[in-house]
């Protein structure tokens, strides 16, 4: 859980259009990987780097005009202030 928590904080905390239930399924499907490199720095690099990289093109939320998800309304919010 705590190795998750980092992966989730270096690859998808400064997105706020990022899903935290599909990056930590992520990290879940690259525990292996993660497991094989304890103890080989350059190895952890690696993975956790190849990780980023998923997260990067994956995790994202669907964007809803409906029901808008919160980092939609407080991304509305800081464009233009008054609209609240």
């Amino acid at each position: 859980m705590v190795v998750q928590h980092w992966a989730l904080i270096l690859g998808c905390w400064q997105y706020p259009e990022r899903s935290l239930v599909k990056a930590a399924q992520v990290v879940r499907e690259h525990a292996a990987d993660l497991a094989s490199a304890r103890g080989q720095c350059e190895r952890l690099s690696e993975v956790l780097t190849s990780i980023q990289q998923v997260l990067r093109r994956t995790a994202r939320m669907n964007s809803r005009k409906t029901h808008p998800n919160t980092y939609q309304r407080l991304l509305a919010l800081a464009a233009d202030p008054l609209q609240a």
